[in-house]
């Protein structure tokens, strides 16, 4: 929760400066995740519905369950979401303040199959994008870059 003072030497860079790697610590003290679905569905639902039932009827039924939840969702949890939003980008920017860049997996697991859940140390997670929707939901700003081997790719978040 609090930033701690522990600090590491990283290796030198190929300019044979030093940089410090700093433990910010736990940033969150919950996941996020509802928070960002309230969000998403609600969004999602708003974005599809101009097209109409019919059209709706044609997407992916994962796809439309999750925009029919962001219709049904009440006006308070929408709001409530989108103050927590703006208290998590709060959060994140305290911890950032003093670092110039912060390096991290985009996702918590290789890249699964299209329809299949990703796994976590071996076991299927649905979750496996934890460490990408609490920077989309705090509108910060990141890059994802290829990493690992084309059998088995990743990605780094900077």
């Amino acid at each position: 929760m609090v930033r701690t003072s522990s600090r590491q030497r990283a290796p030198r860079t190929s300019h044979d400066e030093d940089c410090l790697v700093v433990d910010a610590g736990v940033v969150f003290e919950d996941d996020p995740l509802s928070v960002w679905l309230t969000i998403v569905n609600t969004c999602l639902y708003r974005t599809l519905s101009p097209y109409g039932a019919a059209s709706r009827d044609r997407l992916d039924l994962c796809l439309r369950v999750v925009a029919e939840s962001g219709r049904n969702l009440p006006a308070y949890d929408r709001v409530a979401a989108i103050d927590e939003s703006r208290r998590l980008h709060a959060r994140l920017a305290a911890v950032l303040r003093d670092v110039d860049v912060l390096v991290m997996p985009t996702c918590a697991s290789a890249l699964p199959l299209s329809g299949l859940p990703g796994t976590i140390d071996g076991v299927p997670d649905a979750n496996w994008v934890r460490f990408t929707y609490p920077f989309n939901l705090t509108r910060s700003p990141a890059a994802a870059a290829v990493a690992g081997r084309c059998d088995d790719p990743g990605s780094l978040r900077v």
